[in-house]
C-alpha cells in the first residue's frame, strides 16, 4: 500500500498523515515515532564518531545485529543485582561489602566513634528540649531550614555545625530538619547551606 510503510525499528505498520508531505514521506520516513527514530540514531552515533563512511543499508543491518544481541537484566555485564526495595536484600548487600573490605570497615567506624566522641554526649533530656522547643515556637513540627511542618518520623535531628567540623551535641548546636533538607545540607554549616539554597 503507498500510504504505509514499515518502522525500521519496531517493524510496526504506520500511515501517512495530511501534514507530512510527498517527497518526504517517499525519502526520508523510516520510523513511526520519534523514539524509534532516536534508537536508531543512539545506536549508529558511535559509528560517525568514528568517521566511518558507511551506506545507510550498512548502518542499518548493524543497528539491527546490536539490538539482536544486546543484552537486559542479569545477563547485561553491568548488572549489580537490582535496585530492591527489600531491607534484607539490602542488608544482605553492605553485610557482603563489609565482609570483602575488613579494613575500609575497621576505618569507617573508628572515624565515626572518634567524631561522635568529639561532640560530647548526647542527652534524651537535650533531644527532648529541642523538639519541645521547635513544636513551642512553630506550633508544630517545622524544618528550620524550609520551614515545611513534619511529620513524625519523618524528621531528624540536625547539627547546625557538624560533627565532623568541630560541632558539638551542645542544645544550641542542635534543631529539628526534615530529612531532605539534612541531607541535602551534608557536611556543610547553615550559613553555607543557605547561601547555596538560594541561589
Amino acid at each position: 500500500m503507498k500510504n504505509s510503510k514499515k518502522c525500521l525499528i519496531c517493524e510496526k505498520v504506520f500511515y501517512k498523515t495530511s501534514n507530512v508531505s510527498k517527497k518526504y514521506w517517499k525519502e526520508s520516513r523510516l520510523y513511526c515515532s520519534n523514539h524509534c527514530r532516536w534508537i536508531d540514531t543512539k545506536d549508529k552515533i558511535h559509528l560517525f564518531k568514528k568517521g566511518s563512511k558507511l551506506s545507510s543499508e550498512v548502518l542499518k543491518n548493524v543497528t539491527i545485529a546490536n539490538r539482536l544481541k544486546a543484552k537486559k537484566g542479569v545477563d547485561h555485564w553491568n548488572w549489580k543485582g537490582g535496585i530492591s526495595q527489600d531491607k534484607q536484600h539490602n542488608y544482605d548487600l553492605s553485610k557482603r561489602w563489609r565482609m570483602r573490605n575488613p579494613e575500609k570497615q575497621k576505618r569507617i567506624l573508628q572515624k565515626r566513634l572518634a567524631v561522635s566522641k568529639a561532640g560530647g554526649e548526647l542527652t534524651l533530656e537535650t533531644i527532648q528540649s529541642v523538639y519541645e522547643d521547635n513544636i513551642r515556637f512553630y506550633g508544630t513540627l517545622t524544618c528550620i531550614y524550609c520551614e515545611q511542618s513534619i511529620l513524625f518520623g519523618k524528621d531528624s535531628l540536625e547539627h547546625k555545625m557538624p560533627l565532623n567540623r568541630g560541632g558539638t551535641n551542645i542544645y544550641s548546636n542542635l534543631a529539628i530538619a526534615c530529612r531532605s533538607c539534612n541531607s541535602r545540607k551534608g557536611a556543610k554549616t547553615v550559613q553555607e547551606f543557605m547561601l547555596r539554597k538560594d541561589k
